[in-house]
């Protein structure tokens, strides 16, 4: 997941959003045909299914840190989070 823009502030920490399907991916992507389980097409659909919010997640700066690192993982077949660990 790559850092996309500020968002809001949480404290003294700051909101990011991000894709939860990587946009490097993106070629993944589209030969898995993924756009299929999308209903909410981007704003600019120019842009590709993979920019519609629903590939999209909210997260707390610490939280965007597991993710990045991939200690925090979603698992759409479950419909789970999981944390491989935490760091302290």
């Amino acid at each position: 997941m790559r850092y996309n823009r500020q968002a809001g502030d949480v404290g003294s920490c700051r909101q990011v959003d991000g894709h939860i399907f990587p946009l490097a991916y993106e070629r993944q992507w589209n030969d898995c045909n993924l756009s299929r389980l999308i209903t909410v097409p981007p704003a600019n659909e120019s842009h590709g299914s993979i920019n519609s919010v629903q590939n999209g997640i909210m997260l707390t700066c610490e939280m965007h840190q597991f993710f990045a690192s991939y200690d925090l993982a979603i698992n759409p077949d479950v419909c789970r989070a999981k944390y491989s660990r935490l760091r302290g």
